[in-house]
């Protein structure tokens, strides 16, 4: 009989394989460990150089999101006072 699986358990599944993918990766890696180690805290400071910029990007996108909307509203609201006022 087939193993249903939930997306949850799937994706745990998964998250475990590739720690220990990646933990294997190191532990056989050419270079030296403290060659590696420096190679990896590179990788995570240029991850998290990349988040931040993703970050101040998506914080300027809706701040701009924000004043669109709100011109939207004020361009209809002024269109609707307008038009109830010649009723």
């Amino acid at each position: 009989m087939a193993e249903n699986r939930s997306t949850t358990e799937t994706m745990v599944l998964l998250a475990i394989g590739g720690v220990v993918g990646a933990a294997l990766g190191i532990l056989f890696a050419p270079a030296p460990g403290s060659k590696t180690r420096e190679n990896v805290a590179n990788w995570l400071k240029d991850q998290q150089d990349k988040g931040q910029d993703m970050w101040k990007e998506g914080t300027e996108k809706l701040a701009a999101k924000k004043e669109q909307v709100k011109a939207a509203v004020a361009a209809g609201r002024e269109a609707y006072l307008g038009n109830s006022e010649k009723s």
